[in-house]
């Protein structure tokens, strides 16, 4: 379990306007740093399962900072099987309330026509 200062400081982040904070500035500091390695284990375990073919298509929702890391860190690998990115913190939700988020915006972006 995280600290309350650790969840103060990720929490800080993961609220942050994307525009204000970089994957520098988060390099600097120890939780931003933190979860810069976070989203760099999560696209290799990914990266790992896409290339296995477990799965060929990937939706990514994520809080602003984060999905900032993930786009600069995704192989050209992952990025191919990008089918739909959603910047939101949904961080605060309980289990069913994201649950039934995630679902949403998936449904939504299935129902979007596609650029062709």
């Amino acid at each position: 379990m995280a600290s309350a200062a650790a969840s103060h400081h990720l929490r800080r982040f993961l609220d942050t306007d994307s525009t204000t904070l970089g994957t520098s500035d988060a390099a600097v500091d120890p939780i931003g740093r933190d979860m810069v390695n976070f989203a760099q284990k999560i696209l290799e375990f990914l990266d790992m399962h896409h290339r296995a073919g477990d799965f060929d298509q990937l939706a990514i929702i994520a809080a602003p900072p984060m999905l900032d890391v993930v786009r600069q860190d995704l192989s050209a690998n992952l990025k191919r099987a990008v089918v739909m990115e959603h910047s939101v913190n949904l961080t605060a939700l309980p289990e069913p309330e994201l649950f039934e988020n995630v679902g949403n915006l998936i449904r939504e972006a299935r129902n979007r026509p596609r650029p062709e």
